[in-house]
């Protein structure tokens, strides 16, 4: 069945991964999550802090339209100097990694980032990417073992990635929620498919369309007797 529900709330700390490929509207989503950051955001959102493989200046030109204040490093060489000199500011910034994918599984700071700095002083992250999160390696590995929420956005890819994902996280139920999320998706405009490994209610685990205003939030359960 479909139910709707309360809006959708990232707790402080959350780390969060976009996925899908180029072109699948990432950029524009993750725009829209800031916009309505208010009501999605367990804790106040102020501040964004942007470390892009390119300079993004879309995310730029939507910062400065909305009113949130930003800084923007050109690739890691900075994390590990940003966390440890900012950590007590950064409880109510996002730290958000883009087009990175080639360096975010071989950076130290960014395992840091999403354990030490995530759990002991709620620093929350997003992380998008194009590439693949699901391999071999240590530093994959933690990154994978410690998202909170997956943005999985609609895409030829995402049958593989839904399968890949529930065999990881021993997520049984996901390719039923798949299929109810395409079977919905041919009547409702669903681009992505979100999954959180943080609520603590079972029931709300997976949903679409979590953004305010233009989109009504809905909960995916997969039927019990769906093969």
């Amino acid at each position: 069945m479909e139910i709707s529900a309360p809006q959708y709330i990232f707790q402080t700390g959350s780390r969060i991964c976009l996925t899908g490929p180029s072109m699948s509207g990432k950029t524009s989503l993750f725009c829209k999550i800031i916009k309505h950051r208010n009501q999605l955001f367990e804790a106040e959102i102020n501040k964004l802090i942007m470390f892009c493989g390119i300079r993004n200046e879309k995310m730029i030109q939507h910062c400065d339209e909305i009113g949130v204040e930003f800084e923007n490093y050109q690739g890691l060489a900075q994390l590990e100097e940003v966390l440890t000199l900012k950590k007590d500011e950064l409880k109510n910034c996002i730290v958000l990694l883009d087009d990175l994918q080639a360096e975010i599984f071989i950076n130290a700071s960014v395992s840091k980032l999403m354990t030490i700095y995530a759990h002991h002083y709620k620093i929350g992250s997003v992380f998008i990417t194009s590439q693949s999160l699901y391999g071999p390696g240590k530093q994959q590995t933690t990154f994978n073992r410690n998202v909170s929420t997956y943005i999985l956005m609609r895409s030829y890819r995402l049958s593989a990635v839904a399968l890949t994902l529930s065999r990881q996280l021993q997520l049984e139920e996901l390719p039923k929620i798949y299929s109810k999320y395409i079977l919905g998706s041919q009547v409702s405009n669903y681009p992505y498919l979100v999954i959180s490994l943080e609520t603590p209610y079972a029931q709300l685990m997976f949903s679409t369309n979590i953004c305010s205003e233009t989109e009504h939030r809905q909960i995916l359960v997969a039927d019990s007797t769906q093969k």
